[in-house]
């Protein structure tokens, strides 16, 4: 179970996105630094002089089933409550991270502080309630109107959008896109991780590495690039161009591939974990890029199905890759090697994880097995893994 702080990371970063992509890009909202003012977020609208604070909370369970239980200290300075919206939502183990249901609450609607210093109230989720904090829990697609309205009386952001989700992603810009692509991978590897894995993101990134990982000893340290499209092809294949420019071909950096269902608001169920030097092998070589071509999805059968895996299964194999560095082993990418890393590592658990959600009808499908080409058989016997207590 993720801590008390991941968990409020997670919400921060679904909530970032979701703003990001119903907005069409208009709505910037960037964290506060030092943030010790009880404020997560600053919304921004470019060319706007208007600015509204936000803080995140989120849980993970409803109180009852039907109450958002927010807990906070209060806050006593009218300048900052006049623009202070408080942003809550129940946390979900899949994309888009936080439940269809919203609340946006000003805070100067909140009861006055109590003597203790700290507010603690309940806001019912279910529609048609009588509550005083009722009008101001949304459907999640109306997220980006409420946020634009009470920032400078903007406009609406209607979802599905006139001309459909397909037009309007069009709209972002592709660093916009890569933020969405990053939250994406960071709530996904956060909500799914069985380890302390601690996440870092560079200061700079213009060397194509968006996240680094390290294990709680920080005896070892991975690099990892998410990347992704909104879009597939007719024949549901997926192309996305990696630039040389920032491209490393390192044993200890990974690529993450995934679709975002705009439409849906959703994140993938499957992606494709790729160690970079075989990527750089396997890749469409063009003009200064390389070209990722896959089909993220369990039938698929072309050349990155070894490397497919999903969304709950991408942090327990960066753990097992931790592991194997700290051992001076080579990383494991491929399904098969991954496994039997764990195996010579002593791991039980599942590489799922903790919390696999399930949907309608039963569990998420298994991925289908492979047969071992003689490339992989000889592979196995000269990797230094294959130690005894691993047969």
């Amino acid at each position: 179970m993720p801590s008390d702080s991941v968990k409020g990371a997670i919400g921060q970063r679904a909530f970032d996105s979701l703003m990001l992509l119903l907005s069409g890009g208009a709505l910037r909202p960037s964290p506060l630094v030092p943030d010790d003012a009880g404020v997560d977020r600053v919304l921004v609208r470019l060319g706007s002089p208007r600015t509204a604070l936000i803080q995140v909370k989120t849980r993970t369970t409803l109180d009852r089933g039907r109450y958002l239980g927010i807990r906070m200290p209060a806050i006593r300075d009218w300048e900052v409550l006049a623009s202070l919206y408080i942003l809550g939502a129940q946390l979900m183990p899949r994309s888009p991270w936080v439940g269809r249901r919203v609340a946006f609450i000003p805070a100067t609607e909140l009861p006055p502080p109590p003597p203790s210093g700290k507010w603690s109230f309940r806001v019912p989720m279910a529609p048609g309630s009588s509550s005083r904090f009722a009008p101001f829990v949304h459907d999640l697609p109306e997220l980006a109107t409420v946020a634009s309205r009470a920032l400078d009386g903007g406009p609406a952001y209607p979802w599905p959008p006139p001309g459909g989700a397909a037009r309007w992603v069009k709209r972002l810009t592709t660093t916009t896109v890569g933020t969405i692509m990053e939250n994406e991978a960071a709530c996904a590897i956060a909500s799914h991780s069985t380890l302390p894995l601690n996440a870092w993101a560079p200061l700079v990134d213009d060397f194509g590495q968006d996240f680094s990982f390290t294990d709680q000893e920080h005896a070892a340290a991975l690099r990892l690039q998410p990347k992704g499209a909104f879009g597939v092809q007719p024949d549901g294949q997926m192309r996305i161009m990696v630039r040389r420019r920032t491209f490393r071909p390192d044993p200890f950096c990974f690529l993450l591939f995934m679709h975002y269902d705009a439409a849906a608001l959703r994140g993938p169920e499957y992606m494709h974990l790729v160690r970079a030097d075989e990527f750089e092998k396997l890749a469409v070589r063009g003009k200064g890029f390389l070209l990722y071509n896959g089909r993220p999805q369990p039938g698929s059968k072309d050349k990155w199905r070894p490397w497919l895996y999903r969304f709950d299964e991408v942090a327990g194999v960066l753990e097992t890759a931790l592991g194997a560095r700290k051992a001076g082993w080579e990383l494991p990418a491929r399904r098969e090697d991954v496994m039997r890393v764990r195996r010579a590592l002593g791991v039980r658990r599942p590489l799922s994880g903790v919390g696999r959600p399930r949907r309608r009808g039963g569990a998420l499908p298994a991925l289908p097995a492979m047969a071992s080409s003689g490339a992989t058989r000889r592979r196995r016997r000269a990797d230094p893994t294959r130690m005894e207590r691993g047969r």
